[in-house]
């Protein structure tokens, strides 16, 4: 299911708790390929450790439209239905949906709808429900919103600022990986720190989310 619904939403007494999960950077790289490809067009390199925001606009002063292109330009090269999945990320989700339900929350635009269906096809695995940020109009939703709203129980983010959005909602967040841009980011005191799949079942394990449960 892909939707951007922001109305609230009532989750069934009894159902399965659900975890909203972030795509790249999380579950499959894209930023390694994008620094490729944009060092290719402007002839100076660029690596994923040069990427000390997650806002790439700012950083390397281009527009949206410039970063959707080189995102396309990635997908059409086999990312789309041969993704550079993160280690552990296939098998961590299907432990993962052994307790949860998993449910992909991507800030991508909805033009991405069908290369992140492929994508996610590909990782062979339950998905409760997907959500892109933004729809066909233009209107869009912030991920503690999509999370709030469909009674998530918690996200798994790379972006710690959506992380503490999250928890500042009375949710429960994850900060995915030591990347550059997040690993010097503060982040509220509930909110947790994995830099692997291993380590996000590790802290589910021993309880993260239970204050919750």
């Amino acid at each position: 299911m892909f939707s951007l619904i922001t109305e609230p939403y009532t989750m069934p007494v009894g159902t399965q708790k659900i975890i909203g999960v972030d795509f790249d950077e999380v579950i499959a790289e894209s930023y390694r390929a994008m620094c490729a490809l944009h060092s290719r067009n402007t002839g100076r390199r660029h690596t994923i450790e040069d990427c000390v925001t997650h806002d790439l606009c700012k950083l390397w002063g281009v527009e949206m439209s410039y970063l959707v292109r080189l995102l396309q330009e990635h997908l059409r090269g086999g990312a789309m239905h041969h993704p550079p999945f993160l280690s552990g990320a296939k098998q961590g989700i299907k432990t993962l949906s052994k307790r949860f339900g998993v449910a992909i929350v991507t800030a991508r635009d909805v033009c991405f709808e069908s290369a992140t269906h492929a994508q996610i096809d590909a990782l062979e695995c339950d998905i409760h429900a997907v959500h892109l940020c933004t729809d066909a109009s233009g209107k869009t939703a912030s991920k503690a919103e999509i999370c709030r709203n469909h009674g998530y129980l918690a996200l798994v983010d790379d972006n710690a600022s959506a992380v503490n959005d999250c928890v500042r909602a009375g949710l429960g967040g994850f900060v995915f990986g030591n990347y550059p841009w997040n690993r010097d980011y503060p982040v509220i005191p509930s909110a947790c720190r994995v830099n692997s799949w291993r380590d996000l079942l590790e802290a589910i394990e021993v309880g993260a989310l239970d204050y919750l449960l």
